[in-house]
């Protein structure tokens, strides 16, 4: 059974600038996208254990014993309540909170006695329970956040397994990988057909309203009367209090893409000679 309680969650983050020591729990931290938390010493986009979890179950077993620990002192990344991490088998994938997508790499480790951790604690429950993911989908974790484990069927069409060629400083090596994959997602405002965007698939309705909040279309969320998503035509329609009409000052739709710098392709040819300019 992996599920202690219906509510899993994060009840610490913590990270470390050092290895071998224990981590300091933080407010909220930010997971990067195939690298691990910002600011953790174990965040690497070349390893596989680019994320350690512990269970606070785990630790409380170790705190029966007589022993004053917490989130942290055995050096992993989110603590977790309500699900048995141990349990997962390697290739499972997890969510917590909105966005941030992780997959299971590694159970347990080999236990460095000489570490800070084991001469505090006197023994460590790492190697047998600690559990080592990577950054798929990268996102803010905070404590409270929920975590699930996510069904197979959720991720059909937004995650595929590749074969790719890893270049690291030992070589290269083929190995298999999950991908996230993009989507066109076309924003309406006010019936009134604006950007496409080119988007991994999730939080699209935040999305949306940050694209349109940024580009100074709406300034603050009162103005927002509703906002629709059809995910299966990748469509999303924002309607404002006020039927602001765009059509004068936007002369061409877009094609957002997900380029550094956020790369523009053009919905029409003629386009092209303004961009030139």
């Amino acid at each position: 059974m992996v599920i202690y309680n219906q509510i899993a969650k994060i009840i610490a983050v913590c990270r470390s600038k050092k290895k071998g020591t224990k981590k300091e729990v933080i407010n909220e931290g930010f997971l990067k996208e195939d690298y691990g938390l910002i600011g953790d010493v174990h965040a690497d986009s070349n390893t596989h254990r680019q994320v350690s979890l512990l269970a606070i179950e785990s630790i409380k077993k170790i705190r029966d014993l007589g022993l004053d620990i917490g989130p942290g002192d055995f050096a992993e990344n989110p603590t977790t309540e309500g699900i048995s991490l141990v349990s997962l088998p390697v290739g499972t994938p997890i969510s917590i909170g909105e966005d941030v997508i992780l997959k299971v790499t590694q159970i347990g480790k080999e236990c460095h006695i000489g570490c800070a951790i084991y001469h505090k604690v006197g023994s460590c429950i790492m190697p047998q329970e600690g559990v080592f993911a990577k950054v798929i989908r990268g996102g803010k974790i905070k404590a409270e956040d929920k975590v699930r484990i996510i069904e197979k069927q959720e991720m059909n069409g937004k995650i595929e397994d590749f074969s790719i060629q890893r270049v690291t400083e030992k070589g290269r090596d083929r190995v298999e990988d999950i991908i996230v994959k993009e989507i066109p997602l076309t924003i309406f405002l006010n019936n009134q057909e604006l950007v496409t965007l080119l988007c991994t698939p999730g939080g699209l309705k935040y999305l949306a309203i940050g694209f349109l909040y940024s580009e100074v279309l709406i300034k603050n969320k009162g103005e927002i009367e509703k906002v629709v998503l059809d995910e299966e035509k990748g469509v999303i329609w924002v309607k404002t209090n006020e039927d602001k009409n765009f059509v004068k000052e936007l002369m061409f739709k877009r094609v957002i893409t997900s380029g550094c710098g956020k790369g523009a392709a053009f919905y029409n040819l003629v386009d092209v000679p303004v961009a030139k300019k």
